[in-house]
């Protein structure tokens, strides 16, 4: 890809509960209105959804964005995920149930990366709507897409967003401040 390609992305596993086939629906109204676009699916299928990635790919041709999606496979080692997210353009995060905790949106705010997400579970606690993601109705992908679509139009926002994004991250969810968090809540507990 060139460097000046828009490039959304998805890092998770391979588990339907991921909402990866909501996220290709996305990417068909965001390819509507922004041909240049492409798509990257990063990770790999897990025990039990063996096949999965087959249909991802069929629903992909179906939906008529195969050749705007590359899918990556596994890239969770410690060098490969900032690579991935100083990629993207935008991460989007799209699962059909609320995510518990949602690691993937930190990493991408982390890595300066703009986030859109969906508004249930941990990314309503981590994330601040408008400020360092867009939290958009869950199981919606024309919202996603729309959200998506202010970032690609508007590389400013999209960079303050990404540059809030981080702020956050380093503050809230580093090693140190967790760490800190986790001994206080254990002293309280505890005492």
């Amino acid at each position: 890809l060139d460097r000046d390609t828009p490039l959304v992305g998805t890092v998770c596993r391979r588990d339907p509960w991921k909402g990866v086939d909501l996220f290709l629906e996305s990417a068909r109204f965001v390819l509507d209105q922004f041909p240049s676009a492409r798509f990257l699916i990063c990770g790999g299928e897990i025990e039990g959804h063996e096949g999965y990635e087959v249909q991802l790919k069929k629903k992909a041709q179906e939906l008529g964005v195969a050749k705007a999606v590359l899918f990556t496979g596994w890239r969770y080692h410690s060098g490969d995920i900032p690579e991935v997210y100083g990629a993207l353009t935008v991460s989007v995060q799209c699962p059909v149930f609320p995510e518990p905790y949602g690691l993937a949106n930190i990493e991408a705010m982390a890595s300066g990366t703009p986030v859109v997400a969906a508004a249930q579970g941990g990314p309503v606690e981590l994330c601040v709507q408008g400020q360092t993601a867009f939290l958009v109705p869950p199981r919606s992908p024309q919202a996603t897409a729309e959200a998506v679509l202010k970032l690609l139009r508007d590389s400013k926002q999209a960079e303050a967003m990404g540059q809030a994004g981080r702020k956050r991250a380093e503050a809230l969810f580093n090693r140190q401040t967790c760490v800190k968090i986790l001994e206080a809540l254990y002293e309280e507990v505890l005492l």
